[in-house]
């Protein structure tokens, strides 16, 4: 009877809590654990209360080392794809110059009133548009629109500008309303979605406009394009550092793990053999780790706390940051970062790397690695050590600093 109320009281108590650990409900906890001491004690047999705490001890370690090796994937996964990152922007780079001579070899000019024009010329099948064509053009665009309207998945061909193919598509606004939008797919056959070619089907569409938005696109667009993809791979060759110190750590409950699995597989050995033999006494107890073990795993997995220096004189306020996060991710040792806080700027946000230089993640030199300090007080050093050379030279105040330095002078911090 005890059993079936343990296996009941369980489940409910599992799905109670919704742990994201678990993808079974078969767990022992809370509640649960009552049906199993009265189990325990109907039985006569303290065994199986221990066998029933290892088991559940048993599966959360599991889940949460399936979580750490899932999360070790996912790195590996990241790093292959962070390592294709200079192939990626060479590609995006010769897209563009791709983008440049194809829009360059299809751009004529007229000159108007003494002022140099782009001359409109739309491709549609066979013939040619131009300005004097606006009624067909604006007939053109109106069945593209018509065709969105009732097909919402459908691309309709627009025309073929200054060498670039247009497509109209159907899209939606934050506000709920319904539109369309022009699709430029380039020479690689890379579709750009300019947010100023986007149109509510209660807009009220100006052909000059449209094309002068194109033209806006074809003259800035294509370098601000290019300019994001050189960014995204200058923060992906910083990320791939990170990743890389992260990739192969070792379970941080490694040992405690090994050593349930090891006490659960006694000590059903022990209930099989009482359940054998009636006159066996079980002498057996559970082992448990070292006491200096427990310590130097805590110590080398556990992350400590961040610290913070902060400073402030009449130019604004200055934070050091001596942490083990970076990106987002673990790292081995500890890195220093920097923000510079005023009223006129906002904040500026460097890390210190090997060069001993501060750079942003994105203007990095790419061979340079963030500098990693062997532990929290050689980072505050040389955050104390820099501060003094930027003429900082009034005591900081200590943020999460450890109590033996709670002695250290504090400056007044002004809000």
């Amino acid at each position: 009877m005890w059993q079936c109320i343990e296996y009941k009281s369980a489940a409910i108590e599992q799905f109670r809590k919704g742990d994201v650990l678990q993808r079974t409900i078969d767990d022992v906890a809370s509640e649960a654990a009552n049906a199993a001491e009265m189990k325990a004690a109907a039985s006569g047999n303290p065994l199986i209360l221990t066998q029933v705490q290892l088991a559940a001890d048993l599966r959360k370690l599991e889940a949460l080392y399936s979580q750490h090796q899932r999360a070790q994937y996912r790195l590996k996964d990241r790093l292959k794809w962070l390592k294709s990152t200079d192939d990626r922007l060479a590609k995006a780079e010769e897209a563009y110059n791709e983008n440049i001579r194809l829009r360059d070899a299809n751009t004529r000019t007229i000159t108007d009133n003494g002022k140099e024009k782009i001359k409109l010329e739309l491709g549609v099948g066979d013939c040619v548009l131009y300005v004097k064509d606006s009624e067909k053009i604006k007939d053109q665009l109106l069945s593209g629109v018509k065709e969105v309207t009732r097909n919402s998945s459908a691309k309709v061909e627009f025309g073929k500008y200054r060498g670039f193919e247009v497509f109209v598509e159907r899209t939606g606004f934050f506000s709920g309303t319904d539109g369309f939008r022009l699709c430029i797919k380039g020479a690689d056959g890379h579709e750009f979605r300019p947010a100023n070619l986007a149109y509510s089907f209660d807009d009220k569409l100006s052909l000059t406009g449209l094309f002068q938005r194109m033209d806006n696109f074809l003259a800035k667009g294509l370098d601000e394009w290019v300019g994001s993809q050189r960014k995204k791979a200058f923060e992906e060759r910083g990320e791939l550092e990170t990743v890389m110190a992260a990739m192969g750590k070792e379970f941080p409950q490694k040992e405690e793990l090994a050593l349930v699995r090891e006490n659960h597989a006694a000590v059903i050995r022990e209930l099989q053999r009482m359940q054998e033999d009636d006159n066996y006494v079980s002498t057996w107890e559970p082992k448990k780790l070292e006491q200096s073990a427990p310590a130097a795993s805590d110590t080398a997995s556990s992350s400590p706390e961040p610290q913070t220096l902060i400073y402030q004189d009449e130019r604004g306020q200055t934070e050091y940051t001596a942490s083990r996060q970076f990106n987002g991710y673990e790292m081995e040792g500890t890195v220093l970062r920097k923000v510079f806080r005023n009223e006129h700027v906002g904040a500026i946000g460097q890390s210190l790397y090997e060069d001993g230089q501060w750079h942003t993640t994105a203007d990095k030199p790419a061979e340079i690695k963030v500098m990693q300090f062997q532990d929290m007080d050689s980072a505050l050093k040389m955050a104390k050590e820099d501060a003094i050379k930027n003429g900082l030279e009034v005591s900081p105040l200590v943020v999460n600093q450890p109590t033996e330095a709670s002695s250290m002078p504090r400056a007044r911090i002004t809000p």
